[in-house]
């Protein structure tokens, strides 16, 4: 009986060893099978996050490239904002663009995408092509003065005319845009209820001075860097010799070099362009007329000697657009003690309107009264007179040769 007993206490050992096994083994099997499954869900989720941070990144490319074609065509690349992201690529997006480097020639555009909990960003660094010196209103490289009234503003000729735009102020006072600046190598002198709507820069070493109720609605600081004139490359043309225009005229396109040029009183000068002219001397008489026809192109005018827009005259293109026209004087009308020379007459006088940009990199440009620029002037001193009037044209910033796109890719990147 005993021998039965222990047999059967072995069996029930034995049946005992092999559950607690087999439970074991199954708790072992649940544990793996648990830890199979947080893997794949960690894989899962591993995946998920992965695919997001790709969809941001490509979501971050894609504003780049709306902002680069924005920017392409005059905008300022800022796309979309923090309460109201862009929705691009299936991702939000914020684009901000800012330029920098010398003379603000290089542009970065940063884009900064989300989906989900992924975010991305994405930066563009572009080379401004525009190279000029048009960006002032006007400046005076040894000196700018703004005499009682005088008014400087700026408008964009491809919005419409100046008068479209004048929206603030009213009668004398009243103005266009706010980026009709004016500076100057040395000092900057603003008159009593002078205004400029724009800023008002000085060379380094210089000041600029406002008198009176005189008004600059920008900076005064002075600039970092001295303004560098090119000269200017006059065309070769043979010369047709000195020419009088007594009636109506209208000139070809090409190229016209004339000696002494006078366009009498009454009458009307019209230039077709494209075309480049080569003046000796150059006189508007009284109630004259000298436009373009810049259907096909605009005009460059070189002045070697004297020149001069006597009272009630009008220098501008049919659709009055100051990119067709390009003005460029050689004319010296500033003594120099250590040099004896036949001084320039060089002359803006009342109620006269010129509509281009003027540059004359050895002349003092006078402006008189009530004479009215719309373009830009750069001269070695410009001075405005009592109510003289310069509205910059913003598009002279953005002109460019034919062909050449604004902005070129230096580098594109994208930071997780």
């Amino acid at each position: 009986m005993k021998t039965i007993e222990k047999n059967r206490l072995a069996v029930h050992s034995r049946r005992g060893g092999a559950l607690v096994m087999t439970a074991i083994a199954i708790t072992g099997m649940s544990v793996l099978a648990l830890g199979m499954v947080a893997v794949q869900l960690s894989a899962a989720v591993e995946q998920h996050r992965a695919q997001q941070e790709q969809r941001a990144a490509l979501a971050a490319e894609a504003g780049l490239a709306d902002a680069f074609v924005d920017l392409q065509h005059d905008g300022d690349g800022n796309l979309g904002s923090l309460n109201q992201p862009l929705d691009l690529a299936g991702g939000k997006v914020l684009v901000e663009s800012q330029s920098f480097g010398p003379a603000g020639r290089l542009m970065r555009v940063m884009s900064t995408a989300g989906v989900g909990d992924a975010r991305a960003r994405a930066e563009l660094i572009l080379h401004d092509n525009v190279d000029t010196l048009f960006v002032w209103g006007a400046f005076g490289e040894a000196g700018l003065s703004l005499s009682s009234q005088a008014k400087v503003d700026s408008y964009d000729s491809t919005q419409g005319s100046y008068a479209f735009q004048v929206m603030n102020g009213t009668g004398s006072n009243s103005w266009a845009n706010d980026e009709g600046s004016v500076g100057s190598n040395y000092d900057v002198v603003v008159g009593g209820n002078a205004l400029v709507f724009g800023d008002a820069t000085c060379g380094q070493s210089s000041t600029t001075t406002v008198l009176g109720q005189g008004e600059v609605s920008g900076s005064t600081a002075a600039a970092l860097q001295a303004v560098v004139f090119p000269p200017i490359v006059v065309p070769v043309i043979p010369s047709t010799g000195n020419r009088t225009f007594s009636i109506n005229t209208t000139l070809a396109s090409g190229q016209h070099h004339m000696g002494m040029t006078q366009v009498r009183a009454g009458v009307t000068v019209m230039v077709t362009g494209p075309a480049t002219l080569v003046f000796d001397s150059f006189e508007m008489k009284s109630n004259s007329n000298f436009r373009i026809d810049s259907t096909n192109g605009p005009v460059d005018i070189f002045v070697l000697d004297d020149f001069i827009m006597r009272g009630n005259t009008l220098l501008a293109s049919n659709d009055l657009d100051p990119c067709d026209l390009r003005i460029n004087l050689l004319s010296d009308n500033i003594v120099d003690p250590n040099a004896l020379v036949d001084l320039d007459d060089v002359g803006f006088r009342s109620n006269a309107k010129l509509y281009g940009t003027l540059y004359a990199p050895d002349a003092r440009i006078s402006i008189e009264s009530n004479f009215e620029l719309f373009g830009s002037v750069i001269a070695e001193q410009v001075s405005l007179g009592s109510n003289a009037r310069v509205h910059f044209d913003e598009a002279l910033t953005r002109m460019l040769p034919p062909g050449v796109a604004r902005y070129t890719r230096i580098t594109w990147r994208v930071m997780h």
